[in-house]
């Protein structure tokens, strides 16, 4: 069995390598998410998972939304947190979801945009994922980078989050 993570959609690649703020990374594809609009994701080699004695062929992505936003930099830690407070008091309203956030550090990419990252738990029915999103003001527009995996080993976890921050690095 398949299962691709949260943000993956259809396979087309049409032009969203040259739509997208970031350069995926080497071995990944790009496709487009067909949910909450069309934007560009990358998707990485599958990895296998074996959770309640099955197995599954699981793939990390990164997903790129934008949303507008009428403040100034000095608001955006408020903003993040207090989409983060839904977010995982939504995920928490059933026992078979649950979502933690980490805390809130500053990033900057490799061109000198400054922004934010954290890191998301989550526990959906058997499958622990990880989001680490990335946020960034430009003008008027937050960019939402969300790098999705599931929980394997400390060594990939590592090795995959790097891998996150490599990438995110490279938003421009």
């Amino acid at each position: 069995m398949v299962v691709p993570l949260a943000g993956c959609g259809s396979n087309r690649s049409s032009d969203l390598g040259e739509r997208a703020r970031f350069e995926k990374p080497a071995g990944w594809t790009w496709t487009a998410a067909t949910t909450e609009g069309e934007h560009p994701v990358a998707i990485g080699p599958g990895m296998i998972r074996r959770d309640l004695e099955r197995e599954d062929e699981v793939h990390p992505n990164i997903n790129l939304r934008e949303v507008s936003f009428d403040g100034g930099p000095e608001r955006m830690p408020d903003w993040i947190k207090r989409n983060l407070e839904f977010t995982t008091n939504t995920f928490n309203i059933t026992t078979t979801h649950t979502t933690t956030a980490g805390e809130l550090t500053a990033f900057e990419t490799d061109g000198g945009t400054e922004g934010w990252r954290v890191v998301l738990e989550n526990n959906r029915f058997h499958r622990r994922l990880v989001h680490i999103q990335y946020y960034f003001l430009v003008e008027k527009t937050v960019y939402i980078l969300t790098f999705t995996r599931p929980a394997a080993n400390p060594e990939k976890d590592k090795e995959l989050d790097q891998l996150a921050d490599q990438t995110a690095r490279s938003f421009r």
